[in-house]
């Protein structure tokens, strides 16, 4: 994008508003099913940031976890992977509550979670959540700079593929 992103939960800004979407998040399970709660991404970046916005559609999203680097994955969050160069080896893994609680992990290796992943941050790092009646927006600027560790240092270059992941768990 050639204009700022504001995080701060609202996607009416102009880099979002012209940035395509990503598409419905499906079920992991069953992705010819469309999910009862709707969830949308958008991602874009410049120079300084990587940006994801996820709109979730949910009338009562909750969280009980209110510590960064709780164990956000049982509850209600949106994920976000960054394995730039696709080995499934030190990514980065960033998740949002509704609460505006954060997780920032970097995985070793595939199952290789725990104390060691949680001690990693991501300086820097910007999010927003805005809850409505219709549900919740969850905005991300993630500094290229600070994901050295995960394997990137600078916005990817016009062709590159990464493999990035985008999730959102809802619980009842």
């Amino acid at each position: 994008t050639a204009v700022p992103v504001r995080i701060d939960g609202v996607l009416d800004d102009a880099a979002w508003v012209f940035s395509p979407r990503v598409g419905e998040l499906r079920l992991i399970h069953a992705p010819e099913r469309r999910p009862a709660y709707p969830t949308e991404a958008a991602v874009t970046w410049d120079d300084t940031f990587l940006y994801v916005a996820f709109a979730c559609t949910d009338p009562a999203p909750w969280a009980r976890h209110g510590t960064r680097d709780d164990r956000l994955w049982e509850e209600e969050v949106v994920e976000v992977f960054l394995d730039p160069d696709g080995d499934g080896r030190n990514y980065a893994e960033l998740e949002v509550s509704p609460t505006n609680v954060v997780v920032d992990l970097l995985i070793e290796a595939p199952r290789a979670g725990g104390p060691n992943a949680r001690a990693w941050n991501v300086e820097g790092l910007q999010t927003a959540v805005k809850t409505q009646a219709t549900g919740w927006v969850a905005e991300m600027a993630i500094p290229w700079a600070a994901l050295a560790a995960a394997g990137v240092s600078t916005a990817p270059a016009d062709g590159s593929q990464w493999r990035v992941g985008l999730y959102r768990i809802k619980r009842p």
